[in-house]
Protein backbone atom coordinates (compact mmCIF):
# COMPACT_ATOMS: atom_id res chain seq x y z
CA UNK A 1 0.00 0.00 0.00
CA UNK A 2 1.44 3.13 -1.09
CA UNK A 3 1.79 6.26 1.49
CA UNK A 4 1.31 9.82 1.32
CA UNK A 5 4.16 12.17 0.36
CA UNK A 6 4.15 15.33 1.97
CA UNK A 7 6.06 17.93 -0.51
CA UNK A 8 7.35 21.72 -0.08
CA UNK A 9 7.89 24.07 -2.09
CA UNK A 10 10.13 27.12 -1.52
CA UNK A 11 9.94 29.87 -3.28
CA UNK A 12 12.98 32.31 -3.92
CA UNK A 13 11.40 35.04 -1.28
CA UNK A 14 8.89 36.38 -3.40
CA UNK A 15 6.28 36.68 -0.59
CA UNK A 16 7.80 38.38 2.39
CA UNK A 17 7.30 41.76 0.75
CA UNK A 18 3.78 40.98 0.42
CA UNK A 19 3.56 39.75 3.79
CA UNK A 20 5.40 42.61 5.38
CA UNK A 21 2.91 44.90 3.34
CA UNK A 22 -0.12 43.24 4.97
CA UNK A 23 1.52 43.46 7.78
CA UNK A 24 2.14 47.15 7.60
CA UNK A 25 -1.14 47.70 6.09
CA UNK A 26 -2.82 46.27 8.91
CA UNK A 27 -1.16 47.81 11.65
CA UNK A 28 -1.75 51.46 9.57
CA UNK A 29 -5.68 50.37 9.88
CA UNK A 30 -5.11 49.34 13.74
CA UNK A 31 -3.79 52.74 14.36
CA UNK A 32 -6.59 54.34 12.16
CA UNK A 33 -9.20 52.36 14.03
CA UNK A 34 -7.21 53.56 17.69
CA UNK A 35 -7.60 57.37 16.64
CA UNK A 36 -11.26 57.45 14.94
CA UNK A 37 -12.36 55.31 18.71
CA UNK A 38 -10.56 58.22 20.40
CA UNK A 39 -12.15 60.89 18.21
CA UNK A 40 -15.35 58.98 18.27
CA UNK A 41 -15.19 59.23 22.21
CA UNK A 42 -13.83 62.84 22.38
CA UNK A 43 -17.37 63.85 20.70
CA UNK A 44 -19.93 62.22 22.93
CA UNK A 45 -17.94 64.08 25.99
CA UNK A 46 -18.39 67.30 24.02
CA UNK A 47 -21.55 66.69 22.98
CA UNK A 48 -22.73 65.12 26.81
CA UNK A 49 -21.09 68.62 28.25
CA UNK A 50 -22.66 71.02 25.88
CA UNK A 51 -25.57 73.36 26.97
CA UNK A 52 -28.57 71.45 26.29
CA UNK A 53 -30.02 74.26 23.98
CA UNK A 54 -26.78 74.04 22.16
CA UNK A 55 -27.89 72.74 18.16
CA UNK A 56 -25.61 69.41 18.18
CA UNK A 57 -26.84 67.98 14.35
CA UNK A 58 -23.11 69.05 13.15
CA UNK A 59 -21.62 66.76 15.83
CA UNK A 60 -23.95 63.94 15.64
CA UNK A 61 -23.79 64.10 12.08
CA UNK A 62 -19.92 63.58 12.63
CA UNK A 63 -20.09 60.89 14.93
CA UNK A 64 -22.35 58.53 12.88
CA UNK A 65 -19.92 59.30 10.00
CA UNK A 66 -17.22 58.45 12.07
CA UNK A 67 -19.25 55.35 13.36
CA UNK A 68 -19.60 54.19 9.65
CA UNK A 69 -15.62 54.66 8.24
CA UNK A 70 -14.76 53.00 11.83
CA UNK A 71 -16.88 49.96 10.87
CA UNK A 72 -15.45 50.22 7.41
CA UNK A 73 -12.02 50.02 8.81
CA UNK A 74 -13.32 47.18 11.21
CA UNK A 75 -13.90 44.94 8.16
CA UNK A 76 -10.72 45.52 6.24
CA UNK A 77 -8.61 44.74 9.30
CA UNK A 78 -10.84 42.04 9.47
CA UNK A 79 -10.18 40.63 5.98
CA UNK A 80 -6.71 41.48 6.28
CA UNK A 81 -6.07 39.36 9.77
CA UNK A 82 -8.45 36.30 7.65
CA UNK A 83 -5.92 36.24 4.89
CA UNK A 84 -3.01 36.57 6.73
CA UNK A 85 -3.69 33.53 9.01
CA UNK A 86 -5.07 31.66 5.90
CA UNK A 87 -0.48 32.23 4.36
CA UNK A 88 0.92 29.41 5.77
CA UNK A 89 5.02 30.47 5.70
CA UNK A 90 7.77 27.74 6.31
CA UNK A 91 11.32 29.34 7.10
CA UNK A 92 13.92 28.82 4.64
Amino acid sequence: MSKPVEIEFLMKDKLTPGMNKAEREALELRNTVRLLEAELERLRLAGETAAPNLDQSANIAQIHALEKQLEELRGKLKLLQEKSESVQVTPA
